[in-house]
């Protein structure tokens, strides 16, 4: 045995194709999300566009409805979309509404 042949041993093709990647289809993924704001919806296209594989995301604020299509996993689209924005209510923080206590009494005797 030669060194052409422990060479040849390292520079051969594997005969098997499960070390090969499967290309993932091209899909559209369609979520519902709730959109409130301007802001909310470029976070939700900001996070979408970045990630690999998305050939486009279309976002439609009033049908609260986001479509991604491209070469991508649906679960993975799932995952890195940002979560719903904390609940807004019309009352003020506890701070705000808080009522001013009375003065101490003095402690000087008259």
């Amino acid at each position: 045995m030669g060194i052409v042949d422990v060479v040849s041993v390292f520079c051969t093709l594997p005969r098997t194709r499960r070390h090969l990647k499967k290309r993932k289809q091209f899909q559209t993924v369609e979520m519902k999300m709730r959109i409130d704001c301007e802001g909310c919806e470029r976070k939700v296209r900001k996070a979408l566009e970045g990630m690999e594989g998305v050939s486009s995301v279309e976002v439609a604020p009033r049908q609260h409805k986001v479509t991604v299509a491209g070469y991508v996993d649906a679960g993975k689209v799932m995952r890195r979309s940002p979560g719903p924005p904390p609940p807004r209510s019309g009352t003020p923080p506890p701070s705000a509404t808080r009522t001013p206590t009375p003065p101490a009494p003095s402690c000087r005797s008259s």
